[in-house]
């Protein structure tokens, strides 16, 4: 039957693991459009650097990798407008990617912030390594003995019921942890990866 109405996942920290329950139950009704009520601070806002190239991505994405930034956490927007541009420097500039390396990033403040977007492919390990079936979401700030708070767990949870909405993630989506093991391919770490669909989360 699925997780009905809680989504259950077990994320990977450093050596140890944690289980975490969240749920938007109570905050959007079924029938709701959870795209209306979504606060997203867009690429113009946050003054992203213009990608030096894309690739396109078409369809529906049926894996969602959620990552953590390794970077300071930030609760303000003016704060985490400034850990977006850190972060797209740090990828383009160090590691050498045409764009910021996530789809989307969670900020403390609760806003959703676009880095390539949904119509964007993003880099598994490198700018040559593309699946389009794949998107990735990061939580901004590193999470080695603590977890990203229920505010931005409630905001992954509607951007995710936003995307299904939308048709750019299918409705059983495979979200995928990757808290300590970024590196390592996620089809050689399926154990914290988890089915999700729209009954899961209301």
């Amino acid at each position: 039957m699925g997780l009905q109405s809680h989504l259950s996942v077990t994320v990977l920290l450093c050596l140890c693991v944690a289980n975490t329950t969240f749920s938007l139950r109570g905050f959007l009704h079924p029938t709701d459009d959870p795209c209306s009520s979504l606060p997203v601070t867009y690429r113009r806002d946050w003054q992203a650097r213009s990608p030096l190239d894309s690739v396109d991505m078409t369809g529906h994405k049926h894996v969602v990798l959620v990552h953590q930034t390794r970077t300071s956490s930030c609760n303000a927007v003016l704060r985490c407008e400034e850990v977006m541009q850190n972060i797209q420097n740090y990828h383009m500039d160090t590691k050498g990617w045409n764009d910021i390396g996530y789809n989307f990033a969670i900020g403390g403040d609760g806003s959703v912030y676009e880095g390539r977007g949904w119509k964007t492919a993003v880099p598994q390990t490198d700018e040559a390594s593309y699946d389009p079936h794949v998107a990735i979401i990061a939580f901004i700030g590193t999470y080695v003995n603590n977890l990203p708070s229920e505010r931005m767990y409630d905001r992954f949870e509607q951007l995710l019921l936003c995307g299904m909405r939308r048709g750019q993630l299918i409705e059983n989506v495979l979200v995928c942890f990757r808290f300590a093991s970024e590196t390592v391919g996620w089809k050689n770490d399926i154990g914290n990866c988890t089915t999700m669909s729209k009954t899961d989360i209301l």
